[in-house]
């Protein structure tokens, strides 16, 4: 369903060079459900909050969870599709004060 390298969305990243990162599985995601049941799969990514720069590609930032019909088919960890380093001062500054108002 979900290959690995494929991005599932950008999150923020206080302090990062680009201010956000790209995320994704790190390897490719399986399971197994009943036939002509794939479009009732539901997904939901849960990201920590807060995340800080540097991150590390290998460092994980959330979790992938697959559900059908309330039950879990499938939680896979969530990883930086690169690993994101941190941002110049004035960058780290800014962040700095906008985590402090967030």
């Amino acid at each position: 369903m979900h290959q690995a390298g494929t991005a599932l969305g950008k999150a923020r990243v206080f302090g990062a060079e680009d201010g956000e990162a790209a995320f994704g599985p790190a390897s490719d995601v399986f399971f197994t459900i009943p036939r002509g049941r794939s479009a009732e799969v539901v997904a939901a990514i849960e990201l920590r909050p807060g995340l800080q720069a540097p991150l590390a590609a290998d460092a994980p930032v959330g979790k992938l969870r697959l559900t059908l019909d309330g039950k879990l088919v499938a939680l896979r960890d969530l990883y930086p599709l690169a690993a994101v380093p941190e941002g110049g001062i004035f960058r780290r500054a800014w962040d700095g004060v906008a985590a402090w108002l967030d």
